[in-house]
């Protein structure tokens, strides 16, 4: 079984791009509401696709504003119908051991779902996002605030990739994804030439901390067929070349049933 952890499929042109892509490699997908987007016209589209789980964002304003999108996204977690919460904080300028996240914490160690945290660059047509915010070495903070919150640095947080696996390594409630890096919008030899590179990268994460290998998960951050973030193939030969067949078993989708589906 496969299960993609992290994609952005939020309409049916995007999910038969997306499955056009997979070419039945890929069991399951995990959609990444974005905090601007209507959270249940999305939670609707997902409800109708059974090979399609929802993590719902929160946008991080005044406490009064979160308390409202926690009761709606409360319900949606009674109903099954949302299977963690996603964060941000690059984009809406806030440090993830912001007292406004206590409350999203409290709420996934109740349903015990996992709170995914955005980690590294951002895409910023709008140049608003402050990268500081979005660093994984803050996770570290949240993590020991929240000992019992099981947490996901998205992204391996690129290009902070040492970092992660330090904090992932540190901290026995966090884990990371794959997803994000690999994107197709360069020519084919400088696109080749980023696999490559980001793959040494990551084994040389993976040499420091080799802890880590069974904390790690498959995921792509596909966006649809004409975004940048449209890669399938080669996400899945990292797995493939970095991790042996047992670790492969954990990465494509033992972990993520046990993180967020159990």
């Amino acid at each position: 079984m496969v299960i993609d952890i992290h994609t952005h499929i939020d309409d049916e042109p995007t999910l038969l791009s997306y499955l056009k892509k997979a070419k039945s490699r890929v069991d399951m997908a995990f959609v990444l509401h974005w905090h601007k987007d209507d959270l249940n016209k999305l939670a609707d589209f997902v409800a109708t696709k059974p090979n399609l789980k929802l993590i719902a964002s929160v946008g991080i304003g005044e406490p009064s504003d979160i308390s409202v999108q926690l009761s709606i996204i409360e319900r949606m977690l009674v109903q099954k119908s949302v299977i963690g919460i996603k964060l941000y904080p690059g984009y809406q300028h806030f440090y993830v051991f912001d007292s406004r996240v206590d409350p999203i914490a409290n709420l996934c160690i109740k349903y015990n779902k996992p709170l995914v945290i955005h980690g590294g660059d951002v895409n910023d047509d709008a140049d608003e996002a402050v990268l500081k915010y979005s660093h994984p070495i803050y996770v570290d903070d949240l993590a020991m605030k929240f000992p019992e919150l099981k947490i996901v640095i998205a992204h391996f947080g690129f290009p902070y990739l040492l970092e992660c696996a330090n904090v992932v390594y540190k901290n026995k409630n966090v884990y990371t994804d794959i997803s994000g890096t690999i994107v197709d919008e360069l020519p084919k030899k400088q696109f080749m030439a980023l696999f490559n590179e980001y793959k040494k990268d990551l084994r040389r994460a993976l040499n420091y901390f080799p802890e880590i290998r069974g904390k790690i998960m498959f995921g792509t951050d596909y966006g649809g067929a004409d975004t940048p973030a449209n890669e399938l193939d080669l996400y899945l030969k990292l797995i493939v070349q970095l991790f042996s067949a047992k670790e492969q078993k954990n990465a494509f989708s033992g972990l993520a049933t046990k993180l967020f589906l159990e």
